[in-house]
């Protein structure tokens, strides 16, 4: 649970909470807890070393504030082996996504994977969505779509032509040409 360099990772704890199996990923996010990564090792000693590593103590601020890492080991070791989701920041201004389901054996399958480009999109994607009700609201009128067809005639989304030659411009507009 470091900065180190990864995009997602994968690992495989069993029904005692040891780990049987992980991905280059897993150990590149664990990056604190590397001197002690190995088959086997319990999920709250995996924990323990990871944030209780001096280098770790901006990562445990980041996340969880100024609180007692013991007292932070203990809920986190608490609530594993539980079906939970959670998102946690890492390195410079890096968001990752992490998700722990049981195992039909009583295991813990955990993934990660990093989202910060997904956030950054929504966070775009949402600013625009403003600015464009902004503008919306400051323009009187009405706005229109259209779309050209194969055939190259204009269509107009969610409109027949039926109820577009309904509107009273739209009779209006065909008395003037007639005229």
């Amino acid at each position: 649970m470091a900065d180190g360099e990864f995009t997602h990772s994968f690992a495989l704890f069993d029904a005692d909470h040891r780990l049987v199996d992980w991905d280059e990923g897993f150990a590149n996010e664990w990056l604190y807890a590397a001197p002690v990564l190995r088959r086997g090792i319990t999920y709250p000693e995996l924990l323990k070393a990871a944030l209780s590593d001096r280098a770790a103590q901006q990562f445990v601020k980041d996340n969880y504030g100024e609180g007692n890492v013991s007292q932070l080991i203990r809920a986190r070791i608490g609530t594993f082996g539980t079906n939970r989701s959670w998102r946690y920041t890492s390195g410079p201004n890096r968001v990752v996504s992490v998700d722990e389901h049981l195992t039909a054996l009583g295991g813990v399958r955990r993934l990660a994977r990093d989202i910060t480009n997904e956030t950054e999109a929504q966070t775009a994607l949402a600013e625009a969505q403003q600015r464009l009700e902004a503008a919306d609201s400051d323009v009187e009128g009405v706005l229109t779509e259209s779309r050209r067809k194969p055939d190259r005639s204009r269509g107009y989304p969610g409109m027949s032509f039926s109820s577009a030659s309904s509107f009273p411009t739209q009779r209006l507009l065909r008395k003037a040409i007639r005229t």
